[in-house]
């Protein structure tokens, strides 16, 4: 007679949570623990099958994420997305069990300003963006604001005139003129003087200045006596004598 022994064996079997596994004998389980089932071997006797079963936890996580306003977002499980809200996407882990991964993404709104800027003919200006303007005209920058996201920014760039004068100015000998700078002149000549105007920017004002000599003159006059005599400057004189009359022509211009 022939005696058969019975066998035995172990194995070790990981599961995802949530998965069930089915044991040799066909019992279907869930939890990790050990099993012992009993089948027939191939000679037909006792085959004890021992299963250590564990069972590998899902994993979650959270991630906070924004975009700009026109951007995307690729999720974990490839999905590209653009608009705010909470996705859920379901990768494998380094275990290849579930890994949950929920996303909370917030689209920033870009921003757009406008902007007045005056400057002086032959002077500029620096737009936001670094870009250096002289010329009248509305100018769009890009810049990222201070969410990172793009600002944009509208110049209207205005460029005011310089204006420029001449006058002609004429004062006698021995007198001034103070110009518009505030310098005081008293020789004849052509003269640049610089100021703001109105809108701030520069005034050229050129004086063309004429110094008139002062005259003199001497003339005898002779009247009986009880007579009169009017002098150049409207005064009436009996006596006999020399008389003086400053007479500056140029007053009369």
């Amino acid at each position: 007679m022939t005696v058969i022994p019975n066998t035995s064996s172990t194995q070790n079997v990981s599961i995802c949570d949530g998965s069930s596994h089915t044991l040799a004998d066909g019992v279907v389980v869930s939890t990790a623990g050990t099993y012992t089932s009993h089948i027939l071997n191939v000679a037909g006797c006792d085959s004890t099958i021992t299963t250590n079963l564990t069972v590998i936890p899902n994993t979650s996580s959270n991630q906070n994420v924004s975009i700009c306003d026109g951007s995307s977002h690729t999720l974990a499980d490839g999905v590209v997305v653009s608009t705010a809200g909470t996705y859920t996407s379901h990768i494998a882990n380094a275990a290849g069990c579930d890994s949950t991964i929920t996303t909370n993404l917030t689209v920033i709104p870009n921003t757009t300003s406008t902007q007045n800027v005056s400057i002086c003919d032959g002077s500029s200006h620096t737009l936001a963006d670094g870009v250096v303007v002289s010329s009248a005209g509305t100018y769009t920058s890009h810049i990222a604001n201070a969410a990172g996201c793009d600002s944009t920014i509208t110049t209207n760039l205005t460029v005011i005139p310089n204006t420029s004068s001449t006058q002609n100015v004429s004062i006698c000998d021995g007198s001034s003129h103070t110009l518009a700078d505030g310098v005081v002149v008293s020789t004849a000549g052509t003269f640049v003087s610089h100021i703001s105007n109105a809108a701030g920017c520069d005034s050229t004002i050129t004086t063309n200045l004429t110094v008139i000599p002062n005259t003199s003159s001497t003339q005898n006059v002779s009247i009986c006596a009880g007579s009169s005599h009017t002098l150049a400057d409207g005064v009436v004189v009996t006596t006999a004598g020399t008389l003086y009359f400053v007479y500056c022509e140029c007053c009369r211009l």
